[in-house]
């Protein structure tokens, strides 16, 4: 059993390819990317939202039993509210509905990325982030939405699109 939770995985371990295992990372600190799974996605959704809270599961067995009764995993809607403007700013992008979405974007960001400091205060134990960080974050996340329509923020210029040194996986 482990110590933690799914998301934390990426900040405490590295993942070893050839002998496919988590390894506890050795020195420095880095900010791992988890995939985006779509609250469509029924199952997978709700099992990756209780990973990211709980830990200590020896199998599958208990993750379905934790399930049950685990009521109060859905009581705050925060997480929902979040995925739909993180969500719509994607499809306005996607179906080309916005004409300057740069402007759009300067003016929505700290609106779109409402949850970013609240789950990495939870997480990473950080309570201060800069701005910059919480927009590549909060532009992240519209990436991994707008990534599964098939299309990149790199087809809209003058969109902003995230820094990716602030999602090294590497063993710093």
């Amino acid at each position: 059993m482990t110590t933690l939770t799914y998301s934390e995985f990426p900040i405490k371990s590295v993942w070893q390819r050839d002998g496919k295992i988590w390894t506890p990372r050795k020195r420095g600190f880095s900010i791992g990317r988890l995939t985006h799974v779509p609250t469509t996605s029924g199952e997978d959704y709700y099992l990756r939202l209780l990973l990211n809270i709980q830990m200590d599961y020896a199998n599958f067995e208990d993750i379905k039993t934790d399930a049950c009764f685990t009521p109060w995993l859905l009581q705050d809607d925060r997480e929902f509210i979040d995925a739909l403007n993180e969500r719509l700013f994607a499809i306005l992008l996607v179906s080309n509905s916005l004409s300057r979405p740069d402007i759009v974007w300067e003016n929505c960001w700290l609106q779109l990325s409402d949850d970013i400091l609240h789950r990495h205060q939870r997480h990473l134990n950080m309570n201060v982030m800069f701005d910059e960080d919480i927009m590549n974050f909060t532009l992240s996340d519209i990436e991994d939405i707008i990534h599964s329509y098939g299309k990149s923020l790199q087809e809209y210029p003058p969109m902003s699109i995230p820094s990716g040194s602030n999602y090294s996986m590497q063993d710093a």
